[in-house]
């Protein structure tokens, strides 16, 4: 009754049963809980102060949803969090939280961190996350890809947000018809990544990537960074030796001029490896209804042939 009646609000523990939140984003990016977290202007009167703070000691969820129904990109997209379990508790380092779910159909997630004041810094593991589940935010529309994806991450949120850690895929098949005639298929890759936003900030980094295709492997990185309109990016890439006749089919050749890709087409590879001893390319982001081109891109490759037979038809 004290801490009532000194204009606190003090709580030993909250315990929730099969809470849900429901999450909606429509075609102009609003969110349905905008109006909810709006700051209200606050008189003198009014204004919170250190008496006006709410406490809880311990706070337990069980059997939780997290329902999200995205309308912004081209196509809708959802996802759904089940069975959520969390708890938090108060300590002198602020309030801990661990939290588990599943991400349906069947992705694991897991995290735990620390609440201090306005940041929240922690663990992110996530398990078998199935990429067919992001191909609405992929352009253009006839690009498709799946696989599975484990993330182990650490981040924090504060005026900024960052995160950091490795990620390993398997199963992968990127089909981007504008670009290949074939999908591209990779049995396993992995990568450490590193990302910062804040307002007028963006950073992405892929380090140490590895790529292992059918017959050969290949490495890099990969840097996307600068403000929204003004982005620049950055591949870096080697492979081990490739098959000619592979090397053949991977060439862009639906981004090629019509005439030539006509003729590179019309050389038939046999025999022989292609070693992509270096693989630069760089430039201007322009970002152009979803799709990222490269205005005046640099473009820099050191190939070795060893023992290749082509032939024109």
């Amino acid at each position: 009754l004290l801490p009532l009646l000194s204009g606190k609000t003090s709580f030993e523990s909250i315990e929730a049963q099969n809470p849900a939140l429901f999450l909606r984003r429509n075609r102009e990016g609003g969110l349905n809980l905008n109006e909810f977290l709006k700051k209200k202007p606050t008189t003198a009167s009014a204004a919170p102060d250190e008496n006006g703070k709410v406490s809880i000691d311990y706070l337990r969820v069980e059997g939780g949803l997290f329902d999200f129904v995205d309308r912004f990109p081209m196509q809708t997209a959802f996802f759904s969090v089940t069975g959520i379990k969390a708890s938090s508790t108060l300590t002198d380092r602020g309030a801990g939280f661990t939290a588990t779910g599943k991400l349906e159909p069947a992705t694991p997630i897991s995290l735990y961190g620390l609440l201090d004041g306005p940041a929240i810094e922690g663990q992110a593991i996530i398990e078998d996350l199935n990429l067919l589940s992001f191909n609405q935010y992929i352009r253009p529309p006839s690009a498709r890809v799946k696989g599975l994806v484990d993330l182990d991450l650490s981040y924090r949120f504060g005026k900024a947000f960052t995160a950091k850690g490795t990620l390993d895929y398997r199963n992968l098949e990127a089909s981007y018809p504008s670009t290949w005639e074939a999908p591209l298929v990779s049995p396993s890759g992995s990568g450490h990544m590193t990302l910062k936003t804040a307002k007028g900030v963006f950073e992405l980094a892929v380090d140490d990537i590895v790529i292992n295709m059918k017959g050969f492997s290949a490495r890099g990185s990969f840097k996307l960074s600068g403000p929204k309109g003004h982005r620049v990016m950055d591949l870096k890439a080697s492979s081990t030796p490739v098959d000619t006749d592979d090397f053949h089919r991977l060439l862009p050749t639906r981004k090629m001029s019509p005439p030539v890709a006509k003729r590179v087409l019309a050389v038939t590879a046999q025999d022989g490896t292609v070693t992509v001893k270096e693989l630069r390319l760089a430039g201007k982001v322009k970002e152009m209804k979803g799709t990222g081109l490269l205005k005046n891109p640099l473009l820099a490759a050191r190939l070795f042939v060893n023992n290749a037979s082509l032939t024109y038809d």
